[in-house]
This record gives structure tokens, sequence and C-alpha cells, in this order.
């Protein structure tokens, strides 16, 4: 294994992200319609330019709910479907995973930024949804919830910790 420096490192990642953005882009306007990218708030962009990077073209463009919902301009609908939360290749041996949920929360409140109104309001019922079964899942594997907390109080009053992140939540 070849070490890589911390620029190489983002410089890759950079790259990836570009990429990622570049198949959201296209997936959605060849299967919806062209400009429906370019129509979407920022902040629903970000999110599935995240779970393109982070789980793959497949899993928006395979999904006939969240791709329904970007037809629709159903912002909070999107974000009720970034959620992904199981590890696993078949339906048998998938399993919750806390790390995956945490990236969940996290991807949904990525989302939330520039919704306002009734949108806002429903994504917040989906963000208190998925962070209720996040703890849930936190605590049935017996995960340390603190990152996971940190997250939410995040959330809940708008302020960004500058705190390290622990090895835990490295994992």
């Amino acid at each position: 294994n070849k070490k890589i420096s911390q620029k190489q490192a983002y410089e890759s990642m950079c790259k990836k992200l570009v990429q990622a953005s570049k198949e959201v882009k296209n997936v959605l306007n060849k299967r919806i319609g062209d400009g429906t990218y370019e129509a979407l708030p920022n902040s629903i962009k970000e999110l599935l330019i995240d779970l393109c990077y982070n789980k793959g073209l497949p899993k928006i463009s395979s999904n006939t709910t969240l791709m329904n919902a970007i037809k629709n301009k159903d912002y909070s609908g999107i974000i009720k479907n970034s959620v992904y939360v199981h590890s696993g290749k078949s339906d048998a041996a998938k399993t919750e995973e806390p790390g995956l949920y945490k990236r969940s929360l996290s991807r949904m409140i990525l989302g939330l930024k520039d919704l306002q109104g009734k949108e806002r309001d429903e994504a917040k019922v989906e963000i208190e949804n998925i962070y209720k079964r996040a703890k849930a899942c936190f605590i049935a594997k017996n995960k340390s919830t603190d990152d996971l907390e940190k997250i939410y109080e995040q959330y809940k009053t708008g302020h960004i910790s500058y705190a390290s992140v622990s090895a835990e939540s490295r994992k």
C-alpha cells in the first residue's frame, strides 16, 4: 500500500465530488427532464451529491420513490428517501449500521438548509424520526451515542461544534 499525502487525498476527494455532481446532474436531467438538477435548491443538490459520493449513483437512479420525489419537487420526500442505513449484499445479510445512520442524519440535515415553510416542517419530522431510529440502533449495538448527540445538538441549536471527531466515529 502506497501512502498518500493529505493534499493528494483532498485532491482525490475533490475530483470524486465533482464526478458525483456530474453523475447526479446527468441522471436527473436525462430521466426527468432538462433543467431538473439546476432547479433544485442548493442544499438538495448537496444532499444528492453526498448520497452519490457515499453510496453510489444507483442509490439515486434505481430508487423510484426518490426519483418521483425529485420529479415532483417534494423536497421533504427527497430528504426522507436519502436514508441508507443497512450494510450487506443480500436482504438476508443486511444489518443496520450506526455509522450509516449517522451519515444519513448528517445528509438529511444538509438537505434542510434551503427549505422553507411546510417542506421544512415535514423534513424536520423525518429528521426527528431518523434520529430516534439512529439512537436506538446505537444503543442496540452498544455504541457510544456521543458523536450522534453532537450532530443532533448542532442541528437543534444551529451551532457547529469545533470539537475534534472521536476515533469511535471513524469506524
